[in-house]
């Protein structure tokens, strides 16, 4: 269901031939702060409203405003991610410049885990996906992990929006300036 919602938030028709049959995401770990955030990492309305918020010729992040979402306690909060790369990464032996990411934010500390993980080649065409719910991992102050985190949980304006559009547009926008 992840990889459904997170194509759709990339206006993509299909997933990845690899991709996995649908898995059941494990329980979330037990962290009070973040009870209601199963509900609120598997039912984003995506938008494809995508901003970069940060971009050099060898790569950059953008998010999906659309796709920001928040429990209905505050704790916890889901926004759709991209971090664009000229060098190549490899996820399922593939060579991908973009993940788009459904990330997961504990608004009550600095924290964030990977809901699905959709990787884009250098052409923007889908070549790997992963279906799990990742392990929390702390959020550095100043990053553009903390940026984001800001952005979803309270609401920040970025300092930048360098462009925007849906995300074929931000994938184009990164593909000219990675060909300088």
């Amino acid at each position: 269901m992840y990889l459904i919602v997170l194509a759709a938030l990339a206006g993509l028709a299909a997933t990845p031939a690899n991709a996995p049959a649908p898995i059941a995401a494990p329980s979330p770990a037990p962290a009070p702060a973040v009870e209601a955030a199963s509900s609120v990492v598997a039912a984003p309305t995506p938008r494809n409203s995508w901003v970069i918020v940060a971009a050099d010729a060898t790569g950059g992040a953008a998010y999906d405003a659309g796709s920001i979402r928040r429990a209905p306690d505050g704790n916890s909060a889901q926004i759709a991610t991209l971090f664009a790369t000229k060098a190549p990464m490899s996820r399922d032996g593939a060579p991908v410049h973009f993940l788009v990411a459904n990330n997961e934010y504990d608004c009550t500390q600095p924290r964030r885990r990977e809901g699905a993980v959709l990787g884009l080649d250098a052409s923007g065409k889908p070549v790997a996906s992963e279906e799990t719910v990742g392990e929390w991992q702390a959020v550095e102050p100043k990053s553009t992990e903390a940026g984001f985190q800001a952005l979803a949980c309270k609401g920040a304006t970025p300092d930048a929006k360098l462009a925007e559009g849906p995300l074929k547009d931000i994938v184009a926008e990164f593909q000219k300036r990675f060909a300088k």
